[in-house]
């Protein structure tokens, strides 16, 4: 999710920049630790945590073209955003099947 974000948010900052890319990758990594799954060990986050991401891009563009891309990507990413600052998330369960009472 991060990486697809990353990716379209360059591409869309880089045609509003009139910045050329020839070829883009970006490469997502994160820590996870599935013993975190198992009880009694309340330590260990339940979730990926340590992101990292390299954009490998291809571009005739000049160091501060890309520099500026890059700020402009980290400025905007709703997902990168997300990540960096938590939100707040609820749920709610809601039966669907008909007339069945709410629990």
């Amino acid at each position: 999710m991060l990486g697809s974000c990353v990716t379209h948010i360059f591409l869309i900052k880089a045609a509003e920049l009139a910045v050329p890319i020839d070829a883009l990758e970006v490469d997502v990594q994160a820590e996870y630790d599935p013993r975190a799954q198992q009880p009694g060990d309340g330590d260990i986050p339940v979730y990926p945590h340590n992101f990292t991401y390299e954009v490998l891009i291809d571009s005739p563009a000049s160091d501060e073209e890309l520099a500026h891309l890059h700020a402009e990507v980290e400025r905007v990413c709703p997902i990168l955003n997300l990540i960096r600052n938590p939100q707040p998330v609820s749920g709610t369960v809601v039966r669907t099947r008909a007339g069945a009472p709410l629990v």
